[in-house]
């Protein structure tokens, strides 16, 4: 199995594998969601939310040979088949905020 990678090499040369940084990101949203009794939703959001890295694609931009995906899409389209349209906007916009259409709906 290929392995994927959340990002570009930290100062220490060490980059987290994908499969990690999810991990971590569910724990961590899944704690700050129960503030407001959504634990669960938060690990879910935390497991999708950079599911588009888990592409050629994406890894294309850590190395260098391709220039930008949106990684977004992938998760939240994810969610969007399974009919969970809140978190499926949630992931949409992690990065670049709601789109104006989400807005006005």
């Amino acid at each position: 199995m290929e392995q994927y990678y959340a990002h570009l090499e930290n100062k220490y040369g060490q980059k987290e594998p994908l499969e990690v940084h999810l991990q971590k990101t569910s724990e961590l949203s899944g704690r700050y969601a129960a503030a407001f009794g959504e634990a669960s939703a938060g690990k879910w959001l935390g497991w999708f939310h950079d599911a588009g890295k888990a592409s050629a694609l994406f890894q294309g931009v850590l190395q260098g040979t391709e220039h930008r995906v949106n990684h977004a899409a992938a998760g939240a389209y994810l969610l969007m088949i399974n009919r969970c349209m809140p978190l499926a906007r949630v992931i949409y916009a992690h990065h670049d905020g709601f789109p104006e259409r989400y807005l006005l709906a």
